[in-house]
């Protein structure tokens, strides 16, 4: 029994080892989840944003302007738009308003406030920046 126990005490150490391990590993794919994640949202504020400095826009009326622009390639779906335009109000990057149609239907328009300007002018400059970095290494001749 005594020359087993240095052996299992080796043994639960490894398995301990093991298991810090696996719990960094599952720590680093939550983080790079994350991070994919605040990226994409990211990116549909750009989106958004950007759309928007053209003029008051409704939400059909970005959706058709996204699939035109992409020439179909991206759809942006309802559920993914609205929460977005919400968040982006709430952070007082955007406002909303209601028109009265012709038809007597009303229609919520969003527009850009101040402060998404700004928001959009800072990250254009960190998408430039992103784009030449990546560029750097597709393209090293560029």
């Amino acid at each position: 029994m005594a020359t087993l126990l240095p052996l299992l005490t080796t043994l639960l150490a490894a398995l301990l080892l093991l298991a810090a391990l696996l719990l960094l590993a599952a720590l680093l794919l939550l983080l790079a989840t994350l991070l994919l994640l605040a990226t994409l949202l990211l990116l549909a504020a750009l989106l958004l944003l950007s759309l928007l400095c053209e003029g008051p826009m409704y939400g059909y009326q970005i959706i058709e302007t996204v699939r035109t622009r992409t020439d179909g390639a991206y759809t942006l779906k309802e559920g993914a738009l609205y929460p977005a335009l919400h968040k982006l109000e709430a952070t007082e990057f955007i406002s909303s308003y209601w028109e009265t149609q012709e038809n007597g239907r009303e229609r919520r328009y969003y527009s850009i406030l101040p402060a998404g300007e700004a928001f959009l002018a800072a990250k254009k400059r960190e998408w430039s920046q992103f784009v030449n970095m990546v560029q750097a290494f597709v393209d090293p001749k560029a």
